[in-house]
């Protein structure tokens, strides 16, 4: 079965944020939003970390994150990833958490952005490029699959209203938001 992916704005612009508060590291985020027969709507993207995305303190985050998804109706639909040289691809380190978030969504989905794509773009949107798991395996999923709610441009800076949070500033200086 084919499953198509919509994702609004907002969820994307706050990742591109996350990442571009972080260009010299990667960084990682949970994705959430609703599954239905056939497609996934990606409404609202968590930042969870920045450097080495495995260890206890992401334990931790998705928990709090399982939770917090319960209480606006929504559910854990995949994660992204940038990482520091901008270019689309996913770790094999991402991959044990893709296989965790299967118990969330069999079609979960890891977005990451092709960033010479999107600044060398006449219009300077963002470029999105969305990886399954498949057996173990990372697989592109085909450009007709995803769909956007609008256009998502890239600024070269900050798009947010309110500066992006990821869980690791947060256990820094417990006064930062980061799980909104």
């Amino acid at each position: 079965m084919t499953i198509s992916y919509s994702i609004e704005p907002q969820a994307a612009i706050r990742f591109y944020d996350h990442g571009y508060k972080h260009p010299d590291q990667a960084v990682f985020g949970v994705l959430l939003g609703t599954e239905s027969k056939g497609s996934i709507d990606v409404k609202k993207s968590i930042a969870v970390s920045h450097g080495i995305p495995l260890n206890i303190f992401v334990e931790t985050a998705l928990t709090q994150i399982e939770e917090f998804a319960k209480t606006i109706g929504e559910q854990i639909v995949g994660c992204y990833y940038l990482n520091e040289t901008g270019t689309p691809s996913v770790p094999q380190s991402v991959v044990p958490i893709l296989e965790a978030f299967k118990h969330h969504s069999t079609n979960c989905i890891t977005l990451t952005v092709d960033l010479a794509k999107s600044v060398s773009t006449a219009t300077s949107t963002m470029q999105l490029k969305g990886y399954t798991l498949d057996f173990k395996s990372v697989k592109e999923v085909p450009t007709s699959q995803l769909s956007f709610r609008g256009e998502i441009p890239v600024t070269g800076k900050y798009t947010s209203t309110n500066d992006v949070h990821d869980f690791f500033d947060h256990m820094e200086d417990i006064s930062l938001r980061w799980l909104q």
